[in-house]
């Protein structure tokens, strides 16, 4: 069978703090809204800008991580592997998730410009 490669790298902001989760005595399950944002020129020639949310998932020691370093408005690096997934709703229907399963999880240090 050839190889295949299930791999996203993002890099952006926190949308709000992470919900934490104890699931079993030794595992936390956490889960952050995350924020990408592209520019691009509309067909008038104008500058505009999109953003795009994510669900990241984080397990175990990243989920720990996320519990006490990430907060709202952090700006991390996520890799991981994309997930998809169904649940039905308590009015019946069904539901369609699309989440990134982070492997590595970065906060990324704001740049310090210095002027003279």
């Amino acid at each position: 069978m050839e190889k295949t490669v299930n791999k996203v790298e993002l890099n952006g902001f926190m949308g709000a703090d992470p919900s934490v989760f104890q699931i079993s005595k030794n595992n936390k399950k956490a889960v952050v809204r995350m924020a990408t944002n592209e520019s691009f020129r509309n067909k008038n020639g104008d500058w505009e800008q999109r953003t795009s949310w994510h669900n990241v998932v984080l397990w175990g020691r990243l989920a720990e991580m996320a519990d006490t370093d990430l907060r709202k408005g952090t700006r991390i690096y996520v890799t991981g592997r994309l997930t998809y997934r169904k649940y039905t709703g308590k009015d019946g229907q069904e539901r369609f998730v699309t989440e990134i399963v982070a492997s590595e999880v970065e906060i990324v240090k704001a740049e310090v410009k210095a002027s003279a």
